[in-house]
């Protein structure tokens, strides 16, 4: 492995818009010895020569063009590549701040840690100098900053923003990674499945990267069926790598709260969806019930609450999910109906 080299993975599928940004701001980054994976997913438009205009002034950036196989081939494709020690990934429509590699690499360097994750900024396309600070531990406040965690107590920085944004992870970690492919949202399974197997990690409260959030084609606001199954997909071969690994109860929880939303959105899917089909699209639950005394101590730990505990008892119960979706199919249906 080349020790102070960072390998960067920038997947590409339908950009032209944005490539060129998101380029710009990886060969101007303030660490130079970087390597950009720049692979062009089979994408139908003029991303590809972008790319090669900025690859014949920069040999650092690596032209690669390959059949479509989604966001997941992109990864398998390049950790398997990859003979760095380190990887960040960086998606096309984002860019980073120019300090980010250096921040991020020598936070990895002093500590020794295996993953290291920070904050980023959501932008918008009507005003994308408009910055909005996000907090990777927004929601989990509990998460110290600053702080490396160590061991078994890693997984709890599970309950971190999944998203790519502002993350180094040492590589061998992800070189047995399995990833599915024609699918989105497999940054979320790198994650988890890296923090299963990681020793030391740690969060630094630094915003590093710039996540143009309403992007038509957006993977995170996209609440449709085919984006919903996806994510079903993923969720599940995420539970069968993360559980030859060690007890990880913070990573199951952030799993079963990850599906939480995810049914949700199925919901809203109700006039295209009957029952049957629902739980089949929600079979995940099934697996994470076998977990249920771990994500207990963790809801336990983080205090979230009675309410809590009472939704995750129904959607364990398969008799109870299934009334419960029952329910609510009929009630969003008479809705409808009204309106």
């Amino acid at each position: 492995m080349k020790k102070e080299e960072i390998s960067i993975i920038v997947p590409i599928y339908n950009v032209e818009k944005y490539v060129e940004k998101c380029l710009k701001s990886l060969i101007n980054q303030t660490y130079k010895k970087i390597k950009i994976y720049a692979i062009i997913d089979g994408s139908p438009d003029n991303s590809a020569e972008i790319v090669k205009k900025y690859a014949k002034k920069d040999d650092r950036i690596l032209f690669v063009e390959k059949e479509n196989g989604g966001y997941g081939s992109v990864l398998q494709y390049a950790i398997d590549k990859i003979d760095t020690e380190y990887f960040a990934i960086c998606d096309p429509d984002d860019w980073l701040e120019v300090n980010a590699i250096e921040t991020l690499y020598k936070t990895a360097i002093k500590y020794d840690s295996d993953i290291v994750i920070g904050d980023k900024y959501n932008v918008y396309e009507d005003s994308t100098d408009k910055k909005i600070k996000i907090k990777s531990n927004l929601n989990h406040e509990y998460v110290k900053p600053n702080h490396l965690y160590e061991n078994n107590d890693v997984s709890i920085l599970a309950m971190l923003s999944p998203s790519p944004h502002s993350k180094l992870y040492r590589t061998n970690l992800a070189k047995d990674i399995k990833f599915p492919k024609k699918v989105n949202y497999t940054d979320f399974l790198l994650y988890l499945v890296v923090l299963s197997k990681a020793k030391k990690g740690i969060y630094i409260h630094a915003f590093l990267s710039n996540y143009l959030i309403d992007r038509c084609g957006n993977t995170e606001t996209d609440k449709s069926l085919k984006n919903i199954k996806n994510q079903t997909i993923v969720f599940e071969e995420t539970y069968n790598q993360i559980s030859k690994n060690r007890k990880n109860e913070y990573i199951y929880y952030k799993l079963y709260e990850q599906c939480r939303y995810t049914y949700v959105s199925v919901l809203s899917h109700t006039e295209n969806l009957n029952l049957k089909e629902i739980n089949k699209e929600l079979s995940c639950i099934t697996l994470l019930a076998k977990q249920k005394s771990l994500i207990k101590n963790c809801l336990k730990e983080t205090g979230k609450g009675k309410l809590n505990n009472i939704v995750m008892n129904l959607l364990f119960n398969n008799s109870t999910r299934l009334l419960m979706y029952s329910f609510l199919i009929s009630l969003r249906r008479k809705n409808d109906r009204k309106s």
